[in-house]
């Protein structure tokens, strides 16, 4: 079993300065806006930093108090870190340990004809922000490269190994760290 950080997502008032800043300072051309996230009364745009992604959404209306990502904004005082997306390669099994441990999951993703399932959990059961996992269904997806952590056992709550390309050094993240942020228990952070 694996995961992987796919990308981060930032929940910004003004989505229009942020891409200028993010072209501006870091020289990031951006190079998808997902108009499906309008059913959560959104809009959204996406870089791509090497193998991963940030993505920045802003709620469509003036009145943050019509979205949950405006609400987000809201309580943290302005532009603010909102979603941890990771890819695994079985959502199902961690959908079980999420049961297990009495996550809530606020929205299911459920796309087998574009080859997309997973789940978005509850932020106030995750820490402070929204944590996804996705199974990417379609052929080739979930091929493993070095940016994904590998289960040592197969079991979600032993460890981590980082897979790195051949002749560089893995490091080994203790499956703990994660299962904190899962349950919560974010500041005891961890890195990688």
């Amino acid at each position: 079993m694996w995961i992987r950080l796919r990308q981060i997502c930032v929940a910004c008032t003004d989505l229009n300065e942020v891409s200028r800043d993010l072209a501006g300072v870091l020289g990031l051309e951006a190079c998808f806006t997902d108009p499906g996230v309008a059913q959560f009364g959104l809009k959204n745009t996406l870089w791509p930093i090497g193998t991963q992604f940030l993505e920045c959404v802003t709620p469509m209306s003036s009145d943050l108090k019509t979205t949950a990502a405006g609400r987000y904004i809201s309580r943290h005082g302005g532009d603010t870190g909102y979603m941890v997306i990771c890819e695994v390669d079985d959502v199902a099994a961690r959908r079980n340990t999420v049961d297990e441990l009495g996550i809530r999951v606020a929205f299911e993703l459920n796309y087998p004809d574009e080859g997309h399932v997973g789940m978005q959990l509850h932020p106030a059961d995750t820490g402070g922000s929204f944590l996804e996992m996705d199974q990417m269904t379609m052929k080739g997806g979930g091929e493993v490269d070095e940016s994904f952590f590998v289960l040592s056992d197969g079991d979600m709550k032993t460890r981590f190994q980082v897979l790195r390309r051949p002749g560089s050094s893995g490091r080994v993240l203790d499956a703990s760290a994660l299962e904190s942020i899962v349950t919560g228990a974010h500041e005891k952070g961890f890195g990688v």
